[in-house]
């Protein structure tokens, strides 16, 4: 009896450290040491990726911005063109008025 009673929480702690739940630290595999490498190995654990962003993924934020920067420039572009074609649009339109109006008073002269 006392030999199960003391058998048992070896048992019990063997058990739980063999399968792959409540060992003391998180880094996912199954042993006590805290590496951090997320299980198989994952990405180094401390700035090992390929980029110089700062964090510890593989992606590069910046390539990112700089799209998100060239997007908005585009935009911008285009509006651009908008508002010099409506404003050449609006030149015409009073180009046009303009000689209406001397039409107009041409007509008017020789009428008088």
């Amino acid at each position: 009896m006392a030999l199960l009673l003391t058998s048992f929480p070896y048992v019990g702690l063997y058990r739980v450290n063999d399968d792959n739940d409540d060992d003391d630290d998180d880094d996912g595999d199954d042993d006590d040491d805290d590496d951090d490498d997320g299980g198989g190995g994952g990405d180094g654990g401390g700035g090992d990726d390929d980029d110089d962003d700062g964090d510890d993924d593989d992606d590069d934020d910046v390539v990112i911005m700089v799209m998100m920067v060239v997007v908005v420039m585009m935009i911008m572009m285009m509006m651009m063109m908008m508002m010099m074609i409506m404003m050449m649009m609006m030149m015409m339109m009073v180009v046009v008025i303009m000689m209406m109006m001397m039409m107009m008073m041409m007509m008017m002269m020789m009428m008088w």
